[in-house]
Parts: C-alpha cells; structure tokens; sequence
C-alpha cells in the first residue's frame, strides 16, 4: 500500500514549486536578484514576487524536509545535526568551514536551510548567522536549481519506498 502522507507531501511541495515557477516566468530578471537585496527593499505593506517566489520555494523545501526525516536512512543527516550542537558550532569546527561544506553541497542542505530559516529558527545562535551569512547572496537563480536537483534526488530515493 502507497503511503498516502508522503505523497500528499510530495503533492504539495510541487504545488508550491509550481506556483514559484510560474512567478518567474512573469519576470527572468527576478533569477539574478539575492537574497540581500530582496530583504533590503522589504516593505510591510505587501509581498512581492521575488518574495513570493522564495516563500513558496521555503514551502515546497518544509515538506521535503519531513519527508527526509520520516525517510531518514535514505537521505544524509542534515546540515544542524553535522555542524552544530545546542545552535552552536561543534568544537573546531569554523564558520568558514560551515560555509565552505555547504556551499560546496548546496543541492543535499537547501531544502533544511530554507525551512529553517523561514521559521527563523535560532536567528541569535552560530547556526542562524551561518545559515543567513550563507543564504544572503544567493541568487533566486542559485537557489531554485538547488532545490530542482535536491527535489528530484529526494523524489528518485522515495520511489521504490512508497
């Protein structure tokens, strides 16, 4: 029998990266804008799409994320569980070093970055700086390619399971 709450999962996280994707399409320009830039020009009066775009992909990525950890001996540990401790860095472990591994290896940690920066999860902590110093520059571009490739490997890892 298929398991109807992951694919519900599954069915959701594309209606959101569906909804992301036909923003863009209304604007290309929006692929080249980072994420410092669309928070600088933040305005409480109303959302725009390039934020529109980034809240859907942070949808779409929370259920991937409980999909991942329902399933977890199929997908690697996230990015807290292997660098951080409480939200603070593991002992000899530098920011840089943070940086440079999931940076390296977007595509495994977008979706646990995106969620958990969407529910500002320790803001004040080593894992909440990291996490923003690394997410701030990135392109809107940069990021949905990272979340296609991460969606497609957890979509292929889940097929024979469900």
């Amino acid at each position: 029998m298929r398991d109807r709450e992951t694919l519900q999962l599954l069915l959701a996280s594309h209606h959101y990266a569906s909804l992301a994707e036909r923003l863009v399409r209304k604007d290309y320009a929006v692929l080249n804008l980072t994420i410092r830039q669309i928070t600088a020009t933040h305005s409480l009066k109303r959302l725009r799409r390039e934020e529109l775009i980034l809240g859907h992909i942070a949808s779409a990525s929370m259920r991937l994320c409980t999909i991942c950890e329902k399933y977890g001996t199929l997908f690697p540990k996230p990015y807290r569980n292997e660098f951080y401790k409480h939200g603070k860095r593991n002992s000899g472990v530098t920011k840089n070093d943070v940086t440079r591994k999931l940076s390296s290896n977007l595509d495994r940690h977008i979706n646990y970055l995106l969620r958990d920066n969407a529910g500002h999860k320790e803001r004040d902590r080593d894992i909440g700086q990291d996490r923003f110093d690394l997410l701030e520059p990135l392109t809107v571009g940069r990021i949905l390619s990272s979340f296609k490739s991460a969606n497609i490997e957890i979509h292929n890892k889940i097929k024979g399971v469900i």
